[in-house]
């Protein structure tokens, strides 16, 4: 008898599994089915916020390797900040579904400021799609000034396109 090596099976990472799982409910949200609520919109808008103080947190975390001289632990926390940021972008996909829908079916108190949520929502998640582009070359290059310039520059357009997002959802 042959004795073969056996090796463990790979443990997918939890972030791929919490990933997939945004991922398949982005979807489903898309589907005819959904039905818009403004209380489910804030309680998106509550896992966007949310979403984005974790991706702050990895933020600085890989800024502190940077500096500390650490290039494997930045593209690590880089990394993960490109995931979080994918996350960030899922959720406002789904706030953008919502306050979609929410316009279509007439529930609002003010058309003009649901208008102004529905095209800063699409504002948003265009400018969170771009730091997930700035996060995957951080991963890659995490000692490029140039690539944390333009993440800083989109991370601060990006917080001022969605304290108008938070603002017109609040008027409507």
């Amino acid at each position: 008898m042959s004795q073969q090596t056996l090796t463990p099976a790979r443990k997918p990472h939890a972030w791929t599994q919490r990933l997939r799982a945004l991922l398949i409910a982005a979807l489903l949200s898309f589907s005819a089915g959904a039905i818009a609520d403004p209380a489910i919109a804030n309680q998106i808008l509550q896992a966007v916020r949310y979403d984005r103080q974790i991706l702050d947190m990895d933020l600085q975390i890989a800024k502190i390797h940077v500096q500390n001289g650490n290039v494997a632990q930045a593209r690590l926390y880089y990394t993960r900040a490109h995931m979080d940021a994918t996350m960030l972008s899922v959720q406002l996909a789904k706030l953008q579904q919502q306050n979609l829908d929410s316009l279509n079916r007439g529930l609002y108190s003010n058309r003009t400021a649901m208008e102004l949520a529905v095209s800063k929502g699409q504002m948003a998640k265009l400018q969170s799609q771009y730091i997930e582009m700035d996060l995957a070359i951080l991963s890659q290059l995490p000692t490029s000034m140039e690539h944390r310039v333009k993440l800083d520059m989109d991370l601060l357009m990006f917080n001022m396109t969605m304290q108008q997002l938070e603002q017109a959802m609040r008027d409507a």
